[in-house]
């Protein structure tokens, strides 16, 4: 089979409905997804099947910072599940910010139990009162932002180097505003992430403390593939996959776009963005040509398109493997 890593997405790629096809039509999916509510509902009171198969633009799962996450997570673990049952596996497993958690529990670093602690400590401590924060991405480099925001003071920094065009800015709510309201003036394209808090900066400070005991009692084991951590922007280990590396993805910038040059390093040259839409597949291609690396980019869900995109992905996949099947019988 050719080599394959499954890239789990952060925020973004949600959407009403999101998971109501595959919950209706898949019982593996199904069966996953009820696996995860056992783990959510007690934990933050609200039924994760219910919110995945409403389809307003009420849905929970959509817009409030208590569910987004673990109902991204518990979708990707559950797409996840629903590739191993067609014959797929991956080489090699990786995530973006909070979508490491996934790919933990996927790669057998985090149990289910534990993989939903990480999501559901997050969700919980978002309803704390921290300073209004923003998050939003603008197409230049880093190098690029680092000198349009010169001057401008501390409240705004980097978040995450997205691609070598893309940079996701963080800070305070009205600082980001005046940040990216100059940008816009120059040309610049921007774009804003939905969520209420300036992750991977040290606003979030305050939540470390409870954050950290609250996971104190994590397992951690080494895993059965290779796990890319977009907080070291490299392979990590299974067995360090504690608080302490989840609090680091809470409140450091993400490294992403140096993880995906290690894995073209490594030879990975198939590359599965796992999520209910892409928000990765772009970023991800952008930094393989600036590298000059040809590579398949694959994304597991669209939104709104049923299964379609999902059923591509499989085929996509399976038609590497028969390739490769084939080209090995002839030898």
């Amino acid at each position: 089979m050719r080599p394959a890593v499954w890239v789990f997405s952060s925020q973004g790629g949600q959407w009403p409905g999101m998971a109501r096809v595959m919950l209706a039509e898949e019982p593996v999916f199904a069966e996953a997804i009820g696996r995860c509510e056992a783990e959510i509902s007690p934990r933050l009171g609200w039924s994760l099947t219910t919110e995945l198969r409403r389809e307003d633009g009420q849905a929970r799962v959509h817009n409030d910072d208590r569910c987004v996450q673990p109902a991204l997570t518990a979708v990707q673990i559950a797409l996840a599940c629903l590739m191993r049952s067609r014959g797929l596996e991956p080489v090699a497993v990786a995530g973006l910010s909070m979508g490491e958690v996934a790919a933990a529990n996927v790669a057998g670093a985090l149990d289910l139990r534990d993989a939903m602690a990480v999501v559901c400590c997050q969700a919980a401590l978002t309803e704390r009162e921290l300073r209004p924060g923003k998050m939003a991405y603008v197409e230049l480099s880093t190098e690029q932002v680092a000198e349009a925001l010169s001057g401008s003071g501390s409240e705004v920094s980097v978040a995450c180097e997205l691609s070598p065009s893309t940079t996701v800015l963080a800070g305070a709510a009205q600082a980001v505003d005046a940040a990216t309201d100059r940008l816009l003036e120059r040309g610049v394209r921007v774009g804003v992430v939905p969520v209420r808090f300036a992750f991977h900066t040290r606003q979030v400070a305050g939540l470390e403390t409870e954050f950290r005991a609250s996971l104190g009692e994590l397992r951690a084991q080494p895993g059965i593939f290779p796990f890319y951590s977009s907080a070291v922007g490299g392979i990590e280990r299974g067995e360090a996959l504690g608080a302490a590396h989840w609090w680091r993805i809470m409140s450091e910038p993400s490294r992403f776009t140096k993880m995906i040059r290690a894995l073209a390093h490594d030879g990975i040259r198939t590359f599965v963005e796992i999520g209910p839409h892409p928000v990765l597949v772009e970023p991800i291609t952008s930094t393989l040509r600036r590298e000059g690396v040809e590579a398949t980019v694959l994304a597991s869900g669209r939104r709104g398109d049923g299964r379609s995109t999902f059923d591509a992905m499989v085929a996509e996949l399976a038609s590497h493997e028969s390739l490769e099947h084939n080209q090995e019988r002839r030898r």
